[in-house]
């Protein structure tokens, strides 16, 4: 049997939809405005040759994080860009023998994955620097003053490593 709703009630629940909705909504909102400054790396077959083919590009800044010996990645910034970091280490002077072995020991160092070259985007997708690792997940902010954060790379998110290597140095 349908019931009908008397109109006092239809009101109401009409009135408690639309607040929820203008709740969704402004949360919505917000939530975009929060992720405004947020950018992205995308893949790039371009920046991944530039690296593989050991070229410093006068146009960035390099850093590196992790082990001089063993970096996790390798990141150059636009010039026209800040790096704001504590766990990057900027190489003032970057060679490509440098380059070369950084590159050669990423390759080396995980045979069971790839490396990923890719561009790091502003959050208007322009880009403000290049990528190399053997990860391809990480968190880029653009801040006030061309003054950029990108995280390096993670331990929890690096690439899964079949199981038949695990136990010969691919942990």
């Amino acid at each position: 049997m349908i019931q009908l709703l008397e109109p006092r009630e239809l009101s109401v629940r009409q009135m408690l939809a639309g607040i929820l909705m203008i709740g969704l909504l402004a949360g919505c909102a917000a939530n975009q405005q929060a992720r405004g400054n947020y950018g992205r790396l995308k893949l790039s077959s371009e920046v991944d040759q530039i690296f593989q083919k050991y070229q410093v590009l006068p146009k960035y800044r390099y850093y590196f994080s992790g082990s001089v010996t063993k970096p996790q990645a390798i990141i150059g910034i636009d010039r026209n860009y800040t790096l704001v970091t504590r766990l990057w280490k900027e190489v003032a002077d970057l060679t490509s023998e440098q380059l070369k072995k950084w590159v050669d020991q990423m390759l080396g160092f995980r045979p069971a994955t790839r490396t990923f070259g890719a561009q790091i985007l502003g959050p208007n997708g322009e880009p403000v620097g290049i990528w190399y690792s053997p990860y391809n997940d990480t968190t880029v902010a653009v801040q006030a003053d061309n003054r950029i954060k990108v995280v390096p790379p993670s331990y929890a998110r690096r690439p899964s490593i079949p199981k038949g290597l695990r136990g010969f140095g691919f942990e």
